[in-house]
């Protein structure tokens, strides 16, 4: 196997750390790794972030009702209002490709075709 640049194993640090290589790409890391103190000392780095970051993660913050409610009342009300502009957007485009989601005063512009 050929062994890997710098830039080839950085690209792949973040599935080597997580164990996500085929075994012959942990394989070839490791070796990099383990001759690479540049490329190691990138990977410490990895290791001391996801350590902080986990930490992090499991301390909870306490959040009152009030915020929970009003959290949640936005993210519902930006979907509703994301599906409702996807689907405008969707009868759109297609009146403009097929004529058949027009309503039915205005006439087709050119012959129906199958939508995409």
């Amino acid at each position: 196997m050929k062994a890997l640049t710098c830039g080839a194993a950085r690209l792949q640090l973040d599935a080597f750390y997580d164990q996500e290589l085929p075994l012959a790409a942990q394989i070839a890391m490791h070796k990099h790794v383990a001759a690479c103190g540049d490329c190691a000392a990138e990977l410490d780095e990895l290791r001391m972030l996801r350590a902080a970051f986990s930490s992090v993660a499991r301390a909870r913050v306490p959040i009152s009702d009030d915020d929970r409610q009003s959290l949640q009342s936005t993210v519902m009300a930006r979907i509703k209002a994301e599906r409702s502009a996807a689907l405008s957007t969707r009868l759109s485009r297609c009146s403009r490709t097929c004529g058949w989601c027009m309503p039915a005063s205005a006439p087709p512009r050119r012959p129906p075709r199958a939508c995409s």
